[in-house]
């Protein structure tokens, strides 16, 4: 049977999929972590391995597509570098960044915005051949509407209330007690010395307050839902789509949390009442099979 394979390379694991030529789902295998940016050599060897899984039980020569998704893949040689070490097995191979990669799975290669909000944010787009994104500068520059974001917000309040000399929120002193922090220093501490991915982690004492009702915590998602909405808007307004947009969203901050989506749902809708949304939790290998599809009913 001929099959395409869709690979997913993140920063923890690399995810990939066969699918047949009517994208049906015949297997998947998962090895370690795909991210180019965490050890190249490693990486590779993850993203090998993956193929060969497949290849042993479905047959290299049935293969008609690779397509890889890679986060990180535009920084410094790395597709070069990928197209080199892959550079044995027989099948076409494509090399994708990730967020394209989550583009077709979600959107099937048609037009549209999608808005990916995690650890980091970013929004992407495409409508008439025209490509374009918005967003997506790091921690230090944007992700706004990320977890890091909605973390750093609340970090901020607990810091403007320190020299404000008031009395910590409820909210507050829970950040602080998660933390096992003693003072807004060791606080800030955290903060500078660690990676961005346990700086986004405290956001989750912001979901957890939020289910219970606590306002600041509500507040701040919705804010990040507010921010979120303003970057899908600017794109839209950008690449001409703003009759009908079709807005996707995808990671964590928006798939998992009502509060956020419903927010960001409500002020897109107020600007575009024609806009269609897509929320769903779909493998992002599927990107591989939207876009030979998409290739195939081009030529």
């Amino acid at each position: 049977m001929k099959y395409i394979i869709g690979v997913d390379s993140g920063g923890t694991s690399t995810k990939a999929a066969a699918y047949s030529l009517e994208g049906q789902l015949l297997k998947e295998t998962q090895t370690g972590f795909g991210n180019l940016l965490n050890n190249a050599e490693e990486a590779l060897a993850n993203i090998r391995q993956s193929l060969l899984n497949l290849f042993e039980e479905l047959g290299e020569d049935n293969c008609q597509m690779v397509v890889l998704g890679v986060a990180g893949v535009d920084s410094g040689d790395f597709r070069e570098v990928i197209f080199e070490n892959l550079a044995p097995i027989k099948p076409e191979t494509v090399i994708l960044n990730d967020a394209w990669m989550a583009h077709y799975a979600l959107l099937d290669g048609e037009d549209g915005c999608l808005v990916i909000s995690g650890t980091g944010s970013i929004v992407i787009g495409k409508f008439e051949g025209l490509e374009d994104r918005v967003g997506g500068y790091g921690n230090l520059l944007g992700d706004e509407g990320s977890g890091y974001d909605i973390a750093k917000e609340l970090i901020k309040a607990v810091l403007n209330a320190f020299d404000k000399g008031e009395t910590y929120s409820k909210l507050e002193k829970k950040l602080l007690k998660e933390g096992d922090f003693s003072t807004v220093f060791e606080l800030v501490k955290f903060v500078y010395a660690s990676g961005k991915d346990q700086v986004a982690n405290l956001s989750m004492v912001v979901v957890e307050k939020a289910s219970q009702g606590n306002e600041q915590a509500i507040q701040l998602l919705k804010e990040a839902g507010l921010k979120l909405a303003n970057q899908v808007s600017m794109l839209i307004e950008k690449i001409g789509m703003h009759k009908s947009p079709k807005v996707a969203v995808t990671g964590s901050v928006l798939v998992k949390n009502d509060i956020v989506y419903e927010t960001f749902m409500k002020e897109v809708k107020s600007k575009y009442p024609n806009g269609e949304f897509v929320r769903k939790n779909i493998s992002n290998t599927r990107g591989g099979y939207s876009y030979y599809k998409r290739q195939v009913t081009q030529k």
